[in-house]
Formats: C-alpha cells, sequence, structure tokens
C-alpha cells in the first residue's frame, strides 16, 4: 500500500505546481496520465485479479475466434490488432490503459471544473485499480464516459454508439443504458423523483430473484464476480453501500447549500450536467444496496461511481467560504483515504486472487517478445 501512497504523493504535488504553471491543467493531466500509463504498462501480471488469465489469453490470441469466444467479440478483436502490431505483455497493458486514459481525459477536462481534484479521486476512489483488476469492465466503463459526455450534449445517437462500443468489450455496459433512458423520462430531480425511485428500488429488493433470474436468462448467464472492491470479506457491499451513501450525502449537502446564489443557479447547461451526474451516484448507491442481494451486481456500479470524480469537484467549486472549502476537503481527503486502505489492505487478504499489492514490475526479458 505505501507504494500506492507514495504515488498519490507524487500526483498531489505535480497538483499543487502545476495550479500556479501557466497551462498547468494541460500539462498536469499530460504527466499525471503519463505515470497512470506507465504504472499500469510495466506491472507483472501478478498486479491484478484477472491479469494472468487475460495476459494467457492475449498470448494465444490467434487461436480466439471473433464471434464464437467466451469473451465479448470488440475484446477480441481489439487484442488481435494489437498483437499484429506487437505481441508483448507491455505493449497489450500500454494500449489497454491508453484508451482508458484518454477517455477520462477527454471527459474530465470538459466536464469537471477541477481536474486537479478529478484526477485524485481517479486515484484514490479505486478507479485506476479497478482497471488492474478488472480490466475489461473498467474498460468499458472508461468508454461509456464518453458517452456520458455526448449524452450531456443531447447527442443520443453518438451517446448510444458509445454505450454499443462499450458493450462489445464487456457486455456489462449494456447497463449503462439506464441513464439515457432515464434522461428521456425525467425532467428534473424533485421530490416526486425521488419517491417513485424509492419505491422502485423497493420493489426491486422484494423481487430481486424473479428479476434478476428473467435478465441474466438474456445475457450474463455465465458469470461470476465478487463485489467491486471490498471482496470477500463479511459484510463487504454493506461497507460499500455505506461508502457511496456517505459520498452521496456529502455530495448532497454541499450542493444544496451553495448552489443558491451561485453564479450556476440559472446556468441551464451547468443544471443539465448537475442532473446527470446525481442520476449517476444515486445509480451507484441503488446498484450497492442491490448488491446485497447478489455481489454481481456490485460490478455494475463501477458504469456509474466515476461521476462521482466529476460531481464532488463542481460541487466544491460551488463553495465561496475559503474556510468551509477548507474543512470539506479535509473530511474528503480523510475518508478517500480510509477507502483506499480497505481497498489496497483489507479487500486483499483471503481473496484467492492476485489484487494490485503487492505492485510488482515485469521481468522485462520475459515480457519484451518481438
Amino acid at each position: 500500500m505505501f507504494f500506492y501512497l507514495f504515488i498519490l504523493l507524487i500526483i498531489s504535488i505535480l497538483s499543487f505546481y502545476f495550479k500556479s504553471v501557466p497551462g498547468g491543467k494541460k500539462l498536469f493531466c499530460f504527466f499525471t496520465s503519463f505515470l497512470l500509463v506507465l504504472l499500469f504498462s510495466i506491472r507483472s501480471s501478478t498486479v491484478g485479479w484477472d491479469t494472468s488469465n487475460y495476459v494467457s489469453i492475449f498470448n494465444n490470441i490467434s487461436k480466439e475466434d471473433i464471434f464464437k469466444s467466451y469473451l465479448e467479440p470488440g475484446w477480441v478483436a481489439m487484442s488481435k490488432v494489437i498483437s499484429m502490431v506487437n505481441n508483448s505483455q507491455m505493449f497489450f497493458f500500454f494500449c489497454i490503459c491508453i484508451i482508458a486514459v484518454l477517455s477520462w481525459y477527454f471527459v474530465i477536462k470538459r466536464l469537471s471544473l477541477n481536474v486537479y481534484l478529478s484526477y485524485i479521486m481517479i486515484f484514490m476512489l479505486g478507479i485506476y485499480f479497478n482497471l488492474m483488476n478488472q480490466v475489461r469492465s473498467s474498460l468499458a466503463s472508461a468508454i461509456c464516459m464518453i458517452s456520458f459526455y455526448y449524452l450531456y450534449r443531447k447527442n443520443y445517437k453518438l451517446s448510444l454508439i458509445f454505450v454499443i462500443i462499450a458493450s462489445l468489450i464487456h457486455q456489462s455496459a449494456i447497463v449503462f443504458l439506464c441513464i439515457i433512458i432515464s434522461d428521456l423520462l425525467i425532467k428534473e430531480l424533485n421530490k416526486k423523483f425521488y419517491i417513485v425511485l424509492g419505491l422502485v428500488t423497493t420493489i426491486c429488493l422484494f423481487f430481486f430473484d424473479r428479476i434478476f433470474e428473467f435478465f441474466t436468462s438474456f445475457f450474463y448467464t455465465s458469470y461470476v464476480t465478487g463485489n467491486t472492491a471490498v471482496n470477500h470479506i463479511n459484510q463487504g457491499n454493506y461497507k460499500m453501500l455505506v461508502f457511496y451513501g456517505f459520498l452521496f450525502l456529502f455530495l448532497y449537502y454541499i450542493d444544496f447549500t451553495n448552489l443558491k446564489n451561485s453564479k450556476y443557479e440559472h446556468d441551464q447547461s451547468y443544471l443539465r450536467l448537475r442532473k446527470l451526474l446525481f442520476m449517476a451516484c444515486i445509480f451507484t448507491c441503488i446498484l450497492q444496496l442491490l448488491s446485497v442481494n447478489s455481489t454481481m451486481i456490485a460490478r455494475f456500479s463501477n458504469y456509474f461511481n466515476i461521476y462521482y470524480v466529476i460531481a464532488i469537484p463542481n460541487a466544491l467549486d460551488l463553495v465561496k467560504n475559503k474556510t468551509n472549502k477548507v474543512y470539506y476537503q479535509l473530511i474528503l481527503m480523510v475518508v478517500l483515504i480510509i477507502f483506499m486502505t480497505v481497498y489496497l489492505v483489507f479487500s486483499e487478504k483471503g481473496a484467492g486472487h492476485d489484487g494490485v499489492v503487492p505492485y510488482q514490475i515485469a521481468n522485462m526479458t520475459n515480457s519484451l517478445k518481438y
């Protein structure tokens, strides 16, 4: 864990330094992205729950049929193209991480009011670690971020296209259609919305088995997974529910107490983004609640929890009182440090998987195969 805390320290120092440099945002994004890609690319195949399996498949990708493999056709096709350029493990990791990081950058640059905090949260909230541990679904989640951006711009066709592309990487990405449909049906997040949402969630809890069986009869029929972050420990889902529930209440309180009389109070563009971000954060909590019945559901929350990295920085930007803002940021950092500790320490013990701890660098001689 100390290695990742050291990386966090480097990212934090970069954020403080580049805030006072002309063009600092772009430089910060570049150097931070470079660091994340580098760490992802040179890691050993022992770093990450499923990494060794995907490396093994990649090494034999020529034997995989795009349309007959148990893996999604988009993943197989992408792996084949990468292999034709260079069949080394390092290049394989590099290409995957580049796609994810560029997707994050594309959206954060355009939608976040504090890119420095957003990138720090990408690291602390486990988004980056999920990319190491659950590469296909995390890559699909990153692609869905581009869908989210076009949804915000009301370009529904492009938004749908990127969901389809993401589902070709991992079929679970189809869950992202929920936010597109919700945006079409829901005009504003009022009391009626929360009441209806509460009733629907309650119904889903009571009839979970039947609903789950119905949907898995069409797709996702043979997939088994543990909880997204706190894996293989007692009441892991409850811990994640409490964590994301706290983050949502924290977000809601800051937004509710500071939006009024701010420059964004009547900014329709900001208010639309705010609505979509709140929807994503609410879906995260609901999916974590439903995952109490089946840990498989927790994976779906990956498609929505990433929007906390935009929603919270944007809400904090509303706070004009500097003292309050410092207090809020301190609370956020303490909570995220606790989360990182749970993710990197407690979630790894007894999991039966490699996880991201300890971090190991690949044997360059064995990794590079030209």
